[in-house]
């Protein structure tokens, strides 16, 4: 699952959504306050929410943060930024 991981963060364009950040005002709270956070920030988090789901015992799971959402399935990981979601049940 490790390779699985590292493949996503290499490919992963972290520096686009960053910059789609920081064209929209996107804030993330950190230790200095409220700011826009760097591609590493990004990464970091990113690379600890795949690790989340992928440790995961489920089948499927799912989780994420500022924007950011990781997903298992059976057939492997995902990562996203999501912009919006809408759902009814």
């Amino acid at each position: 699952m490790e390779e699985k991981i590292q493949t996503i963060l290499e490919r992963f364009d972290f520096q686009k959504v960053r910059d789609y950040m920081i064209l929209t005002n996107w804030t993330w709270v950190n230790q200095h306050g409220q700011s826009v956070p760097s591609v590493d920030e990004i990464r970091s988090t990113a690379s600890r929410l795949l690790r989340a789901v992928a440790s995961d015992e489920k089948e499927y799971s799912s989780t994420g943060t500022g924007g950011l959402v990781a997903h298992k399935f059976p057939w492997g990981l995902d990562l996203h930024f999501a912009l919006e979601r809408r759902s009814s049940y």
